[in-house]
């Protein structure tokens, strides 16, 4: 999926105070919902991205759960040729505590930060959701 450079975002200097929503994170590459079964787990959230640019890699990425941001990313890999195709794996992981069980939705967004080509986040790229169930004491 190419994403463009996405000049906008809540990490860009704001004249105003004004709270951002998370629609304005970048692009949305992955949209899941989810049922959590045990109120007292806790949620691993993994994101593997096979990631390329007909130049450099400069993306950030931001993991939502129901709309709160729970973690970041940063790639920042600049390389010395013009058009230097750069290709590289991103893993994004957290874990997450205190999430009441029920529906759930989690969204990952990605800002290309690169103005000289797009993020292409490539085929194979995915996401997983485990939940973490205590053992027995």
């Amino acid at each position: 999926m190419p994403l463009p450079d996405d000049p906008l975002d809540p990490s860009d200097p704001t004249p105003t105070p004004t709270p951002v929503s998370p629609s304005n994170y970048g692009t949305i590459v992955f949209d899941v919902n989810f049922t959590k079964q045990d109120a007292g787990s806790a949620l691993d959230f993994t994101c593997y991205l096979n990631c390329y640019n007909v130049d450099d890699l400069r993306f950030s990425a931001y993991l939502f759960l129901d709309e709160v941001l729970v973690q970041v990313g940063t790639t920042n890999t600049i390389l010395d040729n013009a058009n230097s195709a750069a290709q590289q794996t991103m893993t994004l992981a957290a874990i997450v505590e205190g999430v009441g069980a029920g529906a759930h939705n989690t969204r990952l967004r990605i800002k290309n930060r690169e103005t000289e080509g797009p993020l292409v986040v490539q085929a194979g790229s995915l996401i997983k959701i485990t939940e973490l169930r205590q053992g027995a004491r």
